[in-house]
């Protein structure tokens, strides 16, 4: 297999991790072995999934709920009509109680405990409990050590992997005026930095939209556009409002909390 051949459609930022996949599906070729990857975004997940789709004898699935923001590939050969994903990932629940936790609470308590970000899927909390995507290989250290999130104390039940899980967005409205919709533009006023600040920012690959990294700064974005500056957070794009009585555009962000 030519690594390097397969590797020309994928995008500069998602090659390592597609090394990695091809080192997986190398496995499934000779061994008729299941594999499973780590956690990634549904843009990371097109690429690979259209890399493994390069070999022959080889299929997969996807291991997360169907609207999941992060999911697990599954890699095993095309004769094996049922695998159990749950041999690979897990579902935890926590009871959510009146506890005032937020899913950056849940991921830093995770991350502190030594955990690499990809070994962690979606994290869903609604009025009733927190859940959690985790790998296996991490699942019994995560029940032995996860015991605080904040100065809450938690108990962790592990539940049916199939467990229906609607994802509910919180986040808070803020309104921002722009000369337009560029990216720089946006991103500046959403985050009160400067011009030259938000365009050292995108060319230094900090920036993503809908999960892509992109070094456009002139890009125009829509609504709907989901963007992340590392280290700062990720917004939507609402709906446009017009124009001001200064001629600048006026546009809704869902700041994500």
């Amino acid at each position: 297999m030519n690594k390097s051949k397969n590797l020309d459609h994928i995008s500069t930022e998602n090659k390592e991790i597609a090394r990695r996949v091809i080192d997986l599906c190398e496995i499934v070729a000779k061994t008729r072995s299941i594999q499973c990857t780590d956690f990634y975004n549904p843009f990371e997940v097109k690429e690979l999934s259209s890399l493994i789709n390069t070999y022959d004898t080889i299929s997969f699935s996807l291991i997360g709920n169907e609207d999941s923001e992060s999911k697990a590939i599954l890699i095993y050969p095309d004769y094996m009509n049922e695998v159990n994903a749950a041999d690979f990932v897990s579902l935890i629940r926590i009871d959510k109680k009146d506890y005032d936790i937020a899913h950056k609470d849940v991921l830093g308590s995770l991350l502190s405990l030594g955990i690499k970000r990809e070994k962690v899927g979606d994290i869903i909390i609604n009025d009733e409990a927190i859940y959690f995507y985790i790998r296996n290989e991490i699942l019994d250290y995560v029940l032995l050590n996860l015991e605080k999130i904040k100065k809450y104390g938690v108990d962790l039940e592990v539940i049916d992997l199939e467990t229906p899980l609607a994802r509910a967005i919180d986040y808070e409205e803020k309104l921002v005026t722009c000369a337009s919709a560029r990216l720089d533009l946006v991103l500046a006023n959403v985050y009160n930095l400067s011009r030259s600040d938000a365009k050292n920012a995108i060319e230094a690959g900090l920036v993503k939209i809908n999960y892509k990294v992109t070094y456009k700064i002139s890009e125009t974005l829509d609504v709907g556009d989901l963007v992340s500056m590392r280290r700062r957070g990720r917004f939507i794009v609402g709906d446009y409002l017009g124009l001001s009585k200064k001629d600048k555009l006026k546009l809704v962000i869902k700041i994500v909390k």
